[in-house]
């Protein structure tokens, strides 16, 4: 694959005074809207009741406040990671490739 050495800007242009304005790129740039998105919903995904809450309350008590922050600092990253590798399109390459879903499991 040969990626392009050159970026082609996408103007905008307005339609009383002619000014412009660099709205983005031909190859795409996430906007500060969509990196809010994706965070929120994250951050919705982690807060509702479930397998981890459970997990990390069983760790408070348990454990202690400490390794409960602990847990919530792995399950907000693991949630995070998997977020963005859906975002890079991982999911449809991980339905073809069995060899490369095992070595992510694995991994």
């Amino acid at each position: 694959m040969v990626l392009p050495t050159a970026r082609k800007a996408i103007v905008w242009r307005d339609s009383y005074g002619g000014d412009e304005r660099r709205v983005g790129s031909v190859l795409g740039v996430v906007s500060p809207e969509q990196v809010f998105a994706l965070a929120l919903a994250c951050v919705l995904l982690i807060a509702v009741p479930g397998p981890s809450v459970l997990f990390v309350i069983g760790r408070a008590l348990s454990y202690g406040r400490a390794t409960a922050l602990a847990s919530v600092a792995g399950n907000t990253a693991g949630t995070y990671l998997a977020a963005v590798c859906v975002a890079w399109g991982i999911g449809p390459l991980l339905e073809r490739s069995a060899l490369l879903f095992d070595v992510i499991l694995l991994a």
